[in-house]
């Protein structure tokens, strides 16, 4: 199969990667996306990289990435554009190419408002009539519109959209998906519920990321949060705030952003930097102890912070969730709390049980390393994909 993998990136990500490496705007569009997954941000490569060696040939988009996508529209299309805020400018210069003529046949089917700018959907089709995928994957569910699916769907054979847990408009504008897939199992019945098709395929950890970050650094991390604290994560922002109180000196937080966090609020003294791919993968192979917490989204265990922080090693304190012994068996592999005030205490343990802290910690990460990988996830994947275009194709 010829496998389309669309995707898109938080936009502080994106301005951290242009930051952190001058002149790769400039960069050919295979150099560009290069440097975007060394990074091993989010999922990175790990999906095309394992359906390549399923057998498949897969391609990934990062259909928000402004500089990434012009090197790949002046590579296949023509010069470059600017894309930022420049959508008359878009228009002008597509007229002069080919899609033009695709452009004025769907006009009546293209979405007066949309989550992205012209420019991300001119793009994506350019490349969806480039590469000519028998399925498309869209994991950006949330922000592409199903009626630009609707003029896709002649290009390809089936479209796979993947979504997790959070909420997304009436599924009736979602029919035009051959198949969804989640790590959510309210997700899957939702869509199923819908009459939409729906299959389970959980998250997981990429093993290769281990050699890549090069020999195992001293755990010199007591304990460590990574990830997002906004005021409308009000019960995780607690539960840090609890934690930071309790051992000040121990207790480390790389997020984003913490100018919404009151200036009096403990986690200031907490506060490092945000932490991107594979500086917050280092963040957890620095860790003895870290946090996780669902925030909102109930019922069920459903982060990559649950095989990332297992993966690399550290020992996962997370939040109970009913399907969290199905993934790790709890006590032995993780160790999990109800309240803010048992946090602090197993964390208080495992400060003081260094023996059981590693030994709960290898566990944890033997559990990741056979049962929750990607090459596992991609299996299952790639049989569903299989399956569902068989069914189509009969």
């Amino acid at each position: 199969m010829r496998i389309l993998i669309v995707n898109s990136d938080y936009p502080e990500f994106v301005s951290a990667l242009y930051s952190h490496h001058p002149g790769l705007e400039t960069e050919p569009y295979s150099i560009q996306l290069e440097a975007r997954m060394a990074t091993m941000f989010a999922e990175a490569d790990f999906y095309s990289k394992n359906l390549q060696v399923l057998g498949h040939e897969a391609h990934d988009l990062l259909v928000n990435s402004s500089h990434l996508q012009a090197a790949w529209s002046s590579e296949h299309a023509g010069p470059r554009v600017p894309l930022h805020g420049h959508g008359s400018a878009i228009r002008d210069y597509l007229k002069r190419t080919p899609l033009r003529r695709a452009a004025r046949a769907a006009r009546s089917l293209w979405p007066r408002k949309t989550a992205y700018p012209t420019w991300v959907y001119r793009i994506l089709e350019a490349q969806i009539a480039y590469y000519r995928p028998d399925v498309v994957l869209n994991q950006d569910m949330g922000s592409i519109e199903p009626a630009f699916w609707v003029r896709m769907k002649p290009l390809m054979r089936l479209l796979v959209g993947q979504h997790a847990a959070t909420p997304l408009p009436p599924a009736k504008g979602f029919s035009v998906y051959d198949l969804v897939v989640s790590s959510f199992p309210p997700t899957v019945k939702y869509f199923s519920d819908a009459g939409i098709p729906s299959e389970f395929i959980p998250l997981g950890f990429e093993p290769e990321v281990l050699s890549k970050l090069g020999p195992q650094p001293p755990r010199d991390v007591d304990v460590s949060f990574v990830g997002g604290l906004n005021l409308v994560h009000r019960p995780r922002l607690s539960l840090i705030e609890d934690l930071c109180r309790a051992f000040p000196g121990n207790m480390k937080i790389w997020t984003p952003r913490v100018d919404s966090i009151p200036r009096d609020s403990p986690i200031h003294r907490c506060y490092q930097e945000p932490a991107w791919g594979a500086d917050m993968l280092q963040v957890l192979r620095r860790s003895r102890i870290t946090i996780n917490h669902h925030g909102d989204i109930l019922p069920f265990a459903n982060n990559c912070r649950l095989y990332e922080a297992t993966g690399t090693g550290a020992l996962l304190v997370t939040d109970s969730k009913e399907n969290l012994g199905d993934l790790f068996d709890v006590g032995r592999e993780v160790v999990a709390y109800d309240s803010n005030a048992e946090c602090v205490d197993l964390v208080r343990r495992f400060l003081d049980d260094e023996p059981t802290r590693s030994r709960i910690a290898l566990a944890g990460q033997t559990r990741t390393l056979r049962d929750h990988t990607y090459r596992q996830c991609m299996e299952l994947l790639s049989n569903h994909m299989s399956n569902y275009l068989a069914r189509l194709d009969s």
